[in-house]
């Protein structure tokens, strides 16, 4: 370490001007599953502008499909769907998030990681109700750990921290009790 400096950042903060449009669309269907109470959720978001002009007259900075660079992740798609299955002793649920393809704000076009794929996150929880007051739940997050895309322009993690899950696989043990 010689103590000097060897990256600079500098950040657009004041803004002059920012347009964000999408479409947020979302479903949920109750039904009856094997006697049990059964819900399958879905969302889904479209990004179909996001664009900030730093200044009167400066050039646009178009962001949406658009991640790293330390400007953030902005996808045009994004989704979340989960179904969960309840029963008056316990409940179980099953999650996907899935985050869509990007382009490297900084990287060249034949650069690898210029661009990503789509990501999948699958999770899964099963709760206890012990008693009326205590629920007990184990889950386990980000199943088939699948590995964060490679984004060169990134400082962190070679991806976007912010995007991404880094942890890997993992489990939790949760008890919640109600007085």
């Amino acid at each position: 370490m010689t103590g000097e400096v060897s990256f600079l950042s500098s950040q657009q903060v004041n803004v002059g001007a920012e347009t964000v449009r999408g479409v947020d669309a979302a479903a949920r269907y109750n039904f009856d599953l094997m006697g049990r109470s059964a819900t399958l959720d879905a969302g889904v978001t479209y990004l179909k502008d996001y664009t900030i002009v730093p200044y009167p007259g400066g050039a646009p900075i178009y962001y949406r499909g658009f991640i790293g660079g330390g400007n953030g992740g902005y996808p045009k798609w994004r989704g979340l769907t989960s179904f969960t299955l309840d029963d008056p002793r316990w409940s179980a649920t099953y999650s996907i998030q899935w985050i869509g393809k990007a382009t490297d704000f900084n990287a060249a076009p034949t650069a690898i990681g210029f661009r990503t794929d789509d990501v999948f996150y699958h999770n899964a929880q099963v709760s206890w109700r012990a008693t009326e007051q205590a629920v007990v739940a184990f889950g386990v997050d980000n199943i088939f750990e699948p590995e964060p895309p490679f984004i060169p322009s990134y400082t962190d993690g070679n991806t976007d921290t912010m995007v991404y899950d880094l942890l890997g696989r993992r489990g939790y043990v949760r008890l919640t009790y109600s007085f």
